[in-house]
């Protein structure tokens, strides 16, 4: 194996026990004093030659490797704290990697230190805004005001109202959502050690029929997970005949509060 790469999926805090699963896909850890690598070796012949860059891009990126790579992160995470790397970090020898972790031990320990018992979960919102738009005299003073007066109106003053209040409804869902969403953020901020704000996407990522308010990724306590996810689903049913549709993702490895994350190294 000394002519072998070493593909890193993490730093793990205790060694890991034997686990089903693992071992059929040739997964090892090898102790660097306090920490443990969790790898697997990779024929270098499979990276040499004109085929090298091509085949460094395809490890990193492939979808299927990506889903092993998480696949095998979430086992670890079972029995131990984690600092996951990307998929596709590569070192070149057991020597490279054993300086690389020597190098950062202080920031491995804090890091392990701050994730264990703890787990990612991202938090996004959606909104549709037709179902909303039905509702929304009911939501805003405002715009039922607005209403009233198109119904006490003469015709050609109400076709104006109907205008003004149309253009109205559309900057008042834009408060709403946002409204809605902060308040979405402090109930799981409430539950969580940590939180970070990540940008809201078009639907063209998401493949969503409805556009995104929130999207927020929470370091939450391993003991607290069947909270949040009770949280999420009761926010979900109050809030559903209002257009609003909440989806969790999660266990996930910490990738979002880790201050150390190599990429692809060789």
């Amino acid at each position: 194996m000394k002519n072998d790469l070493l593909y890193v999926y993490g730093i793990a805090k205790k060694l890991i026990p034997p686990v089903p699963g693992l071992d059929s896909m040739n997964i090892e850890s090898l102790g660097f004093g306090r920490f443990y690598a969790v790898i697997r070796y990779i024929s270098l012949s499979e990276y040499s030659g004109a085929g090298f860059r091509k085949n460094i891009s395809d490890e990193t990126l492939s979808e299927s490797n990506s889903h092993q790579h998480e696949k095998v992160l979430a086992m670890i995470m079972e029995h131990t704290a984690v600092i996951p790397f990307r998929p596709g970090t590569m070192f070149s020898t057991s020597l490279a990697l054993g300086e690389f972790i020597a190098e950062h031990s202080d920031s491995l320990g804090e890091n392990l230190e701050y994730v264990e018992g703890r787990e990612e979960w991202i938090v996004q919102v959606y909104c549709n805004r037709k179902t909303m738009s039905e509702q929304i005299d009911e939501l805003s003073p405002r715009a039922a005001d607005l209403e009233k007066q198109v119904m006490a109106s003469m015709p050609a003053k109400a076709l104006l109202l109907r205008r003004k209040k149309t253009d109205f409804v559309e900057t008042e869902m834009d408060h709403i959502c946002k409204c809605y969403a902060r308040e979405y953020l402090e109930k799981f901020r409430d539950i969580s050690t940590s939180s970070s704000l990540s940008n809201i996407l078009p639907k063209e990522f998401t493949c969503h029929p409805d556009a995104m308010v929130l999207n927020a990724v929470f370091l939450v306590d391993s003991n607290k997970a069947n909270e949040f996810n009770w949280l999420a689903n009761s926010l979900g049913k109050k809030d559903r005949s209002t257009g609003f549709n909440i989806t969790i993702n999660g266990p996930l490895p910490p990738y979002t509060f880790i201050s150390l994350i190599p990429n692809a190294k060789i």
